[in-house]
């Protein structure tokens, strides 16, 4: 901010003359910079950040290309850069770019959380745990490294490890949703009803966790509970009306209680309120088969087929009709 309002006083421009927008208005202030001084890593990290805010991707890429040629010992860069290549699903880069932040400030526990969670996504989680205690021997209240080396167990299906690293995340952070949310999902992989306790936890701290809301009723659907399921879906649809997954999981439940005619208003609903959906389509092409409306099945079919060419299912069902 101290750089934006000073930058504003020496800028040749006048005020009049910027974009209002705050970020376009920051794009072009430090454009205006790097003019001026045009090797200074700081002005290209900080517009890179700003590009990327944006989603201009490949304009944040080259400034970050600009910000390592111009400062290339710069923790704090690397680390970036890193958050950056994982973002664009550039895993390898992303490793080698926090390996960097590390070899330049190797007692920065934050440096070892990011290098343990990249390694999670690459499926190293071996590598993962080892950088997750070398962040938590140096930050032992550390709630993120508990919570990504949770994962890292979770993965590897140690239930027990997994479980008691969840739990201390959520000691350490209580108001944080997400641990609460993962230990739902231990839970409910081994069937045990305290998943729904720790689902409940994670939308009491987060009212606008719908994943956590989601598998809560996935759970009761997958216990064969279905009305309870039902209603869990039904109450995620109160408060968000264009939740597909919650709308289409409705339709899912009545098709498999054979009550055709409301499963079939929920398909056609969900193409609504997302006409890419292909699963709806499928299911609505099931439903007309079912009631001998062959020519509309067909047409369903695909209908899924255009938004999932690889859709086998789709693929078979249409087969048969011919």
């Amino acid at each position: 901010m101290f750089f934006l309002m000073t930058s504003c006083k020496n800028n040749k421009k006048d005020l009049a003359e910027l974009p209002k927008d705050p970020t376009e208005r920051g794009i072009a202030l430090y454009t205006d910079s790097i003019l001026s001084s045009p090797k200074n890593a700081v002005y290209y990290y900080e517009r890179a950040l700003l590009y990327w805010k944006k989603n201009e991707m490949e304009l944040a890429l080259n400034d970050f290309y600009k910000v390592n040629l111009f400062d290339s010992t710069n923790a704090k860069y690397y680390a970036t850069i890193g958050e950056f290549m994982l973002e664009n699903g550039n895993i390898d880069r992303a490793t080698m770019a926090l390996n960097k932040a590390i070899e330049y400030a190797p007692e920065n526990p934050y440096y070892h959380m990011l290098a343990g969670k990249f390694n999670i996504y690459s499926k190293d989680y071996q590598t993962a745990i080892n950088h997750l205690n070398n962040a938590l021997k140096r930050e032992p209240t550390f709630a993120e490294a508990y919570f990504y080396k949770g994962f890292a167990y979770k993965e590897s299906n140690n239930f027990e490890k997994a479980l008691s690293n969840f739990t201390t995340a959520s000691e350490q952070n209580p108001s944080w949703d997400e641990p609460y949310e993962q230990i739902g999902e231990l839970y409910a992989q081994r069937k045990d009803s305290k998943a729904i306790v720790y689902f409940d936890n994670a939308v009491k701290v987060n009212n606008q966790n719908t994943s956590a809301r989601l598998s809560k009723a996935y759970f009761y659907k997958s216990i064969g509970k279905l009305e309870m399921a039902e209603n869990a879906y039904n109450d995620i649809i109160a408060l968000f009306p264009q939740n597909v997954d919650a709308i289409y999981s409705i339709g899912v439940i009545n098709f498999e209680k054979k009550k055709y005619d409301v499963a079939l208003k929920q398909f056609n609903i969900a193409t609504k309120v997302d006409p890419t959906f292909p699963d709806s389509y499928f299911m609505i092409g099931k439903i007309e088969k079912i009631n001998g409306n062959k020519e509309k099945a067909k047409a369903a079919f695909k209908q899924a087929l255009v938004f999932d060419a690889e859709f086998k299912e789709a693929q078979d069902a249409l087969n048969s009709l011919k």
